[in-house]
C-alpha cells in the first residue's frame, strides 16, 4: 500500500476530473453568497436605492391601492383589512399592516376617505436609511449620519429631514431603524408631536420652517370669497366631509356665517353676503403656532411667550395679536403634560370686526 502512495504521479495526466471537480465546488462556494444575498434582498445603500425606488413607483394617492401592489411586491398573500385609528392628537386615519405585530415591518397610512397619508418601514438596516434617502432625493444631514453610525446615542430620538416632496422621519431602535414617510404635509402638521421638550426645542427651527411652508400653502387657498376658501382648505386637507354654512348670531347682535372644518372648533367665518371674515384653526404643537405667526407676519410677545411656557395659561383666556394685516386670538387645550395639548388661532381678515370683538372682550373680562 505504501508503494501506492510513492508512485511517482503525472502531475499532466488521470487529474483533470478531480480538477473540474474542485473547480466547481470552488466556483459553487463562491457562488453562495451572493446567490445569499440575492434571496435576503438589498444589502448596499445602492441596492437598496434601487429597491425602494421601485417601491415608491407602487404608491399612488388610493392607500388601499399602494397597500396591495406593494403586498403583491414583496410576495405577500396575507391581506390585513385596514383599521381605523385614532393618533394622540386626535386625527382619524386608516392603518393597513403588512403582518402581525412582531412581524411588522411596513405600514400604510391613509386618510378615512383613502387617500395615502404616508407610510413606515421598520427593523431596517443603516444602509436601507441611506438607500431609500437616496430614492427619494432627500440629503442625509451630519446628525442623521451619526444616528446611522452609533444608535445607541439616539434612542428615543427622531430626526426629521425634509424636500418638496415628503418629510420622513428617522429614528433608531435595538440597533435597527425605522423610516416613515409623509406624502401629505398637511397630515404631518397634524400628527406629529415631540413628547420629549428638550428634543422639540432641538428641533424647533427646522419644525418651524416645515410648518411654514404648509401655512404659506393654507395662506395662499383663503381669499375674501369664503365659500371658495373653504373648499380649497377641505380639499388641501383630504377632508370631503364639507357641510353648508350656518348662521350664526353672535352676542353683540350680528350675525356671521359659519363653514365647519372639524370638530376641534376649526372653521371659516364669513359675513352673511359670503365675505370672508376670519378662521379659526386648531395646531397639534407650538412650533406650528409659532410658523403660523411667521407666515401672518406676527410678532412674538410677551404674553404669547408667558403661554407657551405655561400652556395652562391660554386656557381661560386669549393672547392677543394684531399687524396692520390681520388681528389673531390664541388660546390652549389642554396642558404641557396632556397628549392632547394643542393650541386654537382664531385669525380675523376683518380687522374692524376683530377690533371691535376685542373691546367687548377685553370690557366683559373687567366685569
Amino acid at each position: 500500500m505504501l508503494s501506492c502512495y510513492n508512485r511517482k504521479r503525472n502531475p499532466h495526466k488521470g487529474s483533470d476530473p478531480m480538477k473540474k471537480l474542485l473547480l466547481a465546488i470552488f466556483t459553487l462556494v463562491l457562488m453562495v453568497p451572493s446567490l445569499a444575498r440575492a434571496e435576503s434582498g438589498p444589502q448596499t445603500a445602492e441596492e437598496y436605492k434601487d429597491y425602494f425606488r421601485q417601491v415608491e413607483s407602487l404608491i399612488t394617492d388610493d392607500v388601499k391601492k399602494s397597500y396591495n401592489q406593494y403586498m403583491d411586491f414583496i410576495k405577500a398573500t396575507e391581506r390585513i383589512p385596514a383599521k381605523k385609528e385614532t393618533w394622540s392628537s386626535q386625527v382619524d386615519y386608516l392603518l393597513y399592516r403588512t403582518g402581525d405585530n412582531e412581524d411588522n415591518k411596513a405600514a400604510f397610512f391613509g386618510s378615512t376617505t383613502g387617500q395615502t397619508l404616508g407610510y413606515a418601514f421598520d427593523q431596517l438596516p443603516a444602509e436601507a436609511i441611506k438607500g431609500y434617502l437616496a430614492a427619494l432625493a432627500i440629503e442625509p444631514t451630519s446628525e442623521l449620519e451619526s444616528m446611522l453610525t452609533s444608535p445607541d446615542k439616539f434612542q428615543g430620538r427622531v430626526l426629521i429631514l425634509k424636500n418638496d416632496k415628503a418629510v420622513v422621519q428617522v429614528f433608531a431602535f435595538g440597533g435597527q431603524f425605522g423610516i416613515r414617510i409623509y406624502r401629505d404635509l398637511a397630515f404631518f402638521v397634524k400628527v406629529n408631536r415631540s413628547a420629549d421638550q428638550a428634543q422639540a426645542d432641538q428641533a424647533l427651527d427646522l419644525l418651524v420652517n416645515l410648518y411654514t411652508d404648509h401655512f404659506a400653502e393654507v395662506e395662499s387657498l383663503i381669499n375674501d370669497d369664503a365659500e371658495a376658501s373653504y373648499k380649497n382648505y377641505m380639499d388641501l386637507i383630504k377632508n370631503t366631509n364639507l357641510q353648508d354654512a350656518k348662521k350664526i348670531t353672535l352676542e353683540d347682535g350680528r350675525s356671521v356665517k359659519y363653514y365647519k372644518i372639524s370638530e376641534d372648533q376649526e372653521g371659516i367665518i364669513a359675513s352673511t353676503d359670503g365675505k370672508t371674515l376670519g378662521y379659526s384653526l386648531t395646531l397639534g404643537t407650538k412650533e406650528a403656532l409659532l410658523a403660523y405667526l411667521k407666515v401672518l407676519k406676527l410678532e412674538e410677545t410677551s404674553e404669547l411667550k408667558k403661554l407657551l411656557a405655561d400652556p395652562q395659561v391660554g386656557k381661560d383666556s386669549f393672547v392677543l395679536i394684531q399687524n396692520d394685516k390681520v388681528g389673531v386670538a390664541i388660546r390652549t387645550f389642554g396642558d404641557k403634560e396632556s397628549k392632547n395639548l394643542r393650541f386654537n388661532i382664531l385669525i380675523m381678515r376683518d380687522l374692524e370686526f376683530y377690533q371691535k370683538a376685542v373691546k367687548d372682550y377685553k370690557e366683559k373680562a373687567k366685569n
